[in-house]
């Protein structure tokens, strides 16, 4: 992993399905957790995440008896994990770049998007995709959040240079205050 390649995850929405015909004494449920984990750097243009979507498949039997839970039994406990994905969110998609948690929480490298697909690639990501960030790596945070809300403003800058005027038409003319 590159010294610039911040480590990050992002919990995605949890998944509870039955299994089977529940009865009065039994249910068996199937929890299915996944989050984003992977590493965020600086791209020349945008902001590179690499990452894989990690699922954590735990089934669960509820017992009871008399109409009193007398506990739980964890059947299966599975993790899988998807293939590296590789996704660069370009500026140009981009509003904002910035870090956000203060202590004791986890730093957090915030990516809000300017339209919809900005995102595109990744799992769970909207208008906003918060990366969180282990707490040791606070000050890594601050200096990438530093270096992308930077590139950032230069990107939309340059977008937003004119050409100068046609035959100099501003030349020796001084502007109203």
């Amino acid at each position: 992993m590159d010294d610039a390649a911040l480590p990050f995850t992002v919990a995605l929405a949890d998944e509870t399905a039955a299994e089977g015909e529940p009865t009065p004494t039994r249910r068996v449920e199937v929890v299915t957790e996944r989050r984003l984990v992977g590493v965020a750097s600086a791209a020349p243009d945008g902001v590179r995440l690499q990452f894989r979507v990690v699922a954590e498949v735990t089934r669960i039997e509820h017992n009871r008896s008399s109409g009193i839970d007398i506990g739980d039994t964890v059947l299966e406990a599975r993790v899988q994990h998807s293939a590296v994905h590789d996704v660069v969110v370009p500026f140009a998609g981009l509003r904002d770049v910035r870090v956000a948690g203060r202590w004791p929480r986890a730093p957090r490298l915030i990516l809000e998007a300017l339209d919809l697909t900005a995102f595109d690639g990744v799992p769970g990501a909207e208008v906003v995709l918060a990366l969180e960030v282990p707490r040791d790596r606070r000050g890594a945070a601050a200096a990438l959040g530093a270096d992308l809300a930077l590139r950032l403003a230069e990107s939309h800058a340059a977008g937003l240079r004119l050409p100068p005027p046609p035959g100099g038409a501003l030349q020796g003319r001084t502007l109203p205050r």
